[in-house]
């Protein structure tokens, strides 16, 4: 198997491994790491159900529309949100050739964060 045994978290004594490679700063990583697979998830499953709210239907008026006419707004809209990426993936490079990837990331989910609690 690719990359040795597998690591159980909570049996860090027993791995064999030294103390220095499993430190907080790994652990702050992975967090990191985590945190961006949960801003792309919420992300795309708040676009998704916002199509079956009441308010957005009639906003756009989806209620009027036939199945090929809906199929092609809702791509439309999800496209949209996909483009947006695009100026995001610039402020990443930007700040990954400022401070580095791992301290932009954790910047990046700090501003995700805080743009999700505000909401």
């Amino acid at each position: 198997m690719a990359g040795g045994a597998a690591l159980n978290i909570f049996r860090m004594g027993d791995s064999g491994l030294p103390k220095a490679v499993l430190n907080r700063h790994l652990w702050l990583a992975v967090l990191t790491f985590g945190l961006m697979g949960a801003a792309r998830g919420v992300d795309e499953g708040l676009i998704t159900g916002i199509f079956n709210t009441d308010v957005f239907k009639s906003s756009l008026g989806l209620l009027e529309l036939g199945t090929d006419e809906l199929a092609d707004v809702k791509g439309n809209v999800s496209s949209m949100v996909q483009l947006g990426s695009i100026p995001g993936a610039l402020l990443a490079f930007i700040a990954c050739d400022r401070y580095g990837r791992v301290w932009a990331t954790r910047q990046l989910c700090i501003v995700w964060l805080v743009g999700k609690s505000t909401c």
